[in-house]
């Protein structure tokens, strides 16, 4: 089963990465400079937490419970708490 989120209206979504245990999606919007975190049952955005220029990838570590976010136009990595 596929399911569309429109949780980033008007943005450009490059990146993003699903938090099983959790249930959540992390998604970096290239043009907002922002990461989304969605509720993946109900695709809610959940909140916004400003990263660097121009995020373009998402990880999460699930032994840190860190994202990591590659911002390709400051040439930077945001590390955000899980």
């Amino acid at each position: 089963m596929v399911a569309e989120i429109d949780a980033l209206r008007g943005g450009e979504v490059l990146g993003g990465a699903l938090v099983v245990p959790a249930a959540q999606i992390h998604a970096v919007d290239y043009d907002s400079n922002n990461m989304s975190v969605i509720d993946a049952g109900n695709a809610n955005a959940v909140s916004t937490v400003p990263v660097g220029e121009n995020p373009t990838g998402v990880a999460v570590s699930s032994t840190t419970n860190q994202v990591v976010v590659a911002n390709r136009g400051s040439n930077t990595v945001s590390v955000v708490n899980g």
